[in-house]
């Protein structure tokens, strides 16, 4: 078993007050899960799994179909996983900050998936150019990846990668940005154990630096006045880093687990998903001031000059691309000249694209 280094603390807190304080804040190691059933609701095995580790299921809509299980002695995230892969579910570990003397918050699934898509867009606007960029391709990779690995997935799994569509990379992503629910909470790829530093660090600093060195989401019910900290972390589980934060803020914390089924979309379904979209797209893009809208549509070109032949073969072969020019065009022809004279360019570069 490979074995995780300690946190080490700053010299100037060595003490043993504080080797107190970091002896407190080692987590407890979380319990392995023994369970053996046939035609067992997924709700049910999870309820389970939950009650032998003690950790947190916020569950979305799940699968009728009841699954066999067969787990001795395994570790929680390949329990879960065990669970979700042939059910088809999606799952994301997130942490959460809260104050010592208050109860663990109440959470309902709706409401914690947009905290934290919400906690996502506040990371990504927190971002350089740079970062930007890297996050940008980094999703979109994760989004066709196919996920083939025979490991367990560490932190999170989208169910949408197993779905044998037998269609292009381009529709299995769109199938992923159009039927996960959780597509904007385990999109990135996870790292734990990880190499942390930060010195006095206010909550949200700590919290901004883990998510971009581990890609987990941290949520936090903390007031401003919680203390600074200093966390000194090399190739430390995230489990040991997020609990001695919390030994430092005088909070407690806790995992829990986003879970949520997904469902294949029929092409009718896509196609009300697509309109919808456009709809809503073309309604925010005609709201922006005209310099604004010039703006918009001279950077959606650049990015598309910068597609590489690979890449423009794939997006012709997708039937849903195809599927979203010919919408895209048909709603052109319900425009003005002069609106159609503004988004020429949008409409000139897709056609190219798609060999038209």
């Amino acid at each position: 078993m490979h074995m995780h280094k300690r946190l080490q603390l700053p010299a100037f807190c060595v003490c043993l007050s504080v080797i107190a304080c970091i002896a407190t804040a080692q987590p407890p190691e979380l319990p392995h899960v023994n369970l053996t059933a046939t035609e067992i609701a997924v709700a049910d095995a999870l309820r389970q799994i939950s009650e032998q580790t003690g950790v947190t299921f916020y569950l979305g809509e799940l699968p009728a179909e009841k699954i066999d299980i067969d787990l001795s002695d395994a570790e929680l995230e390949a329990a879960i996983h065990a669970v979700c892969e042939p059910a088809l579910c999606s799952w994301v570990r997130v942490y959460l900050l809260e104050p010592e003397d208050q109860p663990a918050q109440e959470y309902d699934f709706t409401t914690l998936v947009r905290m934290v898509m919400e906690a996502r867009r506040q990371q990504f606007e927190g971002m350089t150019a740079e970062q930007r960029e890297a996050m940008v391709e980094e999703v979109a990779d994760a989004a066709t990846d196919r996920q083939s690995d025979a490991k367990p997935p560490i932190g999170g799994w989208r169910a949408s990668t197993a779905i044998e569509t037998g269609e292009s990379m381009v529709d299995r992503a769109a199938q992923w940005a159009m039927a996960d629910p959780l597509r904007f909470a385990a999109s990135l790829r996870y790292t734990d154990p990880i190499t942390l530093q930060v010195s006095d660090a206010s909550a949200a600093e700590f919290i901004a630096a883990l998510s971009t060195a581990s890609g987990f989401i941290v949520l936090q019910q903390l007031d401003d006045s919680a203390a600074l900290l200093t966390v000194n972390a090399d190739e430390s589980a995230v489990d040991e880093v997020v609990s001695l934060a919390a030994e430092q803020l005088g909070c407690k914390w806790r995992r829990a687990y986003l879970i949520a089924h997904v469902e294949q979309l029929s092409n009718q379904q896509v196609g009300q998903l697509l309109d919808g979209l456009l709809i809503a797209g073309m309604a925010a893009f005609w709201n922006e001031e005209p310099q604004r809208r010039t703006e918009i549509v001279q950077e959606a070109v650049a990015r598309t000059d910068q597609l590489t032949d690979q890449q423009r073969a794939q997006i012709r072969s997708s039937r849903i691309a195809r599927d979203v020019m010919d919408r895209f065009l048909k709603y052109a022809n319900t425009l003005s000249m002069e609106q159609r004279r503004e988004i020429m360019p949008l409409l000139q570069v897709a056609a190219q694209i798609m060999g038209r």
